[in-house]
């Protein structure tokens, strides 16, 4: 008997929750910051993009962007996800960082110092930019949920709660800090790069890290309760569920990127090389740290723009028994049962769902849809029967008798489509290379025992 593994769903779901893309907590569209060098970048509820701080290589010229759910900022290039899956950046691009005209399908970006990092809503990853070390050799990832990029080195979080991490094949040993070891982490929900080091959030809250460690970055040990972290050039960011943010690592520059202590209501924090910023539940914006280019200078930001009044989702499933969960921007994920259900006022946004297994039943796979105000999404979900598929079984109950011959009759009358015959791919029961009336007759002849046996190829 096949069984998905329900480890999956919970990875997947708690990554959802905490991972980057902190939406408000109310009816509202997503929005989120995002911390460069010496940049800070905000994502407005409307799509629009804010951006202070320094703009040398034209990384802060997000003003004409629209329709963006997501971004990424590190070194001196902006990277922005937009609703349709496409990807837009700017900033310096010598290395190619910013070549990305030509992705569709992604569902979450990182940047990296030189290069960009693009998930794929099939968990296939893409790259583009600097490659001395091997950054951006993730063509081969698969089931991957997110993806984050440090100064060389790119890690993707698997949807089993592994981790894999490229951008270590410098012959000169650029992972002699051990950015790249977390081969042995396991129930991961969220990742984190920094300059040189790696950050893990674990399911019950905990975190690891490993890597250079000479300001202290990655003494996360002894953290709880966290449930986003975020990593800058040698200091590492801790959300906790309360609201409150600890830090730890290099402090030391009397820039006080570490000065968190007395933050509350944040929702969302992200780590500059020097500076470190928070979204609070209300839009606004808090940063510490180094300012020399006003990349702290974000008092003044009110990133809730608009209400939303909302869509609506609706799940139909063919089992009383079935369980889901509908995962997308905050108040999400949802769950849900039965053969009926329906979630009005959703935030709009990308939603996917993911359906528990039943016993004897092959589990539906999960798909992805976005959501506009006003609109209505449908997910369906078919649990079909973990029975060997027989020659000539038309509705896959098990066995092979007359209603099969009926189901068949009329599939050939046109009576029905093929998706309505789940068992159609062995019904062709006298192998003259179609499925009709014939079949049929010869089924009923089968269930009637006038011949002992049906040939199916």
């Amino acid at each position: 008997m096949i069984q998905r593994n329900n480890k999956l769903l919970i990875y997947f779901m708690l990554f959802l929750v905490t991972s980057i893309f902190f939406s408000f907590k109310m009816a509202h569209a997503n929005i989120q910051v995002a911390a460069g060098s010496t940049f800070t970048v905000g994502l407005k509820s409307d799509g629009s993009i804010v951006a202070v701080g320094e703009n040398r290589f034209g990384e802060c010229n997000i003003g004409s962007w629209a329709n963006i759910i997501q971004v990424a900022a590190e070194h001196y290039h902006t990277v922005g996800l937009k609703s349709d899956g496409s990807v837009v950046a700017v900033g310096y691009n010598v290395e190619g960082e910013c070549n990305i005209g030509s992705w569709a399908d992604i569902i979450q970006v990182a940047a990296g110092m030189a290069h960009t990092v693009g998930l794929k809503s099939d968990g296939s990853v893409v790259a583009v930019g600097l490659n001395d070390d091997g950054q951006c050799n993730v063509g081969s990832w698969a089931d991957i949920i997110q993806v984050a990029a440090g100064n060389i080195h790119t890690v993707g979080l698997k949807s089993d709660g592994s981790v894999v991490a490229v951008g270590e094949q410098n012959p000169y040993g650029q992972n002699i800090y051990g950015q790249c070891n977390v081969g042995s982490w396991t129930d991961i929900i969220q990742v984190a790069a920094g300059h040189y080091h790696t950050v893990g959030l674990k399911s019950d809250g905990s975190v690891v890290a490993v890597g250079y460690n000479f300001s202290g970055q990655c003494n996360v040990g002894s953290w709880t309760d966290i449930i986003q972290v975020a990593a800058g050039y040698e200091h590492t960011v801790g959300l906790k569920s309360d609201g409150s943010v600890v830090a730890v690592g290099d402090n030391q520059h009397q820039y006080g990127q570490c000065n968190v202590g007395s933050w509350a209501d944040i929702i969302q924090v992200a780590a500059g090389m020097l500076h470190t910023v928070g979204l609070k539940s209300d839009g606004s914006v808090v940063a510490v740290g180094n300012n020399e280019r006003g990349q702290c200078n974000v008092y003044d930001w009110t990133l809730l723009t608009d209400t939303i009044t909302g869509g609506t989702i609706t799940v139909t499933t063919n089992k009383p028994e079935a369980s889901f969960t509908v995962m997308g921007p905050a108040p999400a994920p949802y769950t849900g049962s039965g053969t009926s259900w329906t979630k009005e006022n959703a935030v709009p946004g990308l939603y996917s769902i993911l359906f528990n297994a039943i016993e004897d039943f092959f589990t539906p796979a999960g798909s992805s849809q976005k959501l506009i105000d006003g609109a209505i999404i449908s997910f369906t979900g078919t649990y079909e029967p973990e029975v060997e598929l027989l020659c000539g079984d038309a509705n896959r109950d098990g066995t092979v008798n007359i209603f099969d011959a009926s189901l068949i009759a009329e599939y050939d009358a046109g009576l029905k489509e093929g998706s309505d015959v789940p068992g159609l791919s062995r019904c062709d029961v006298n192998n003259d290379g179609s499925i009709d009336i014939f079949d049929a007759l010869e089924i009923a002849e089968y269930d009637a025992e006038i011949i002992p046996d049906l040939a199916c190829k």
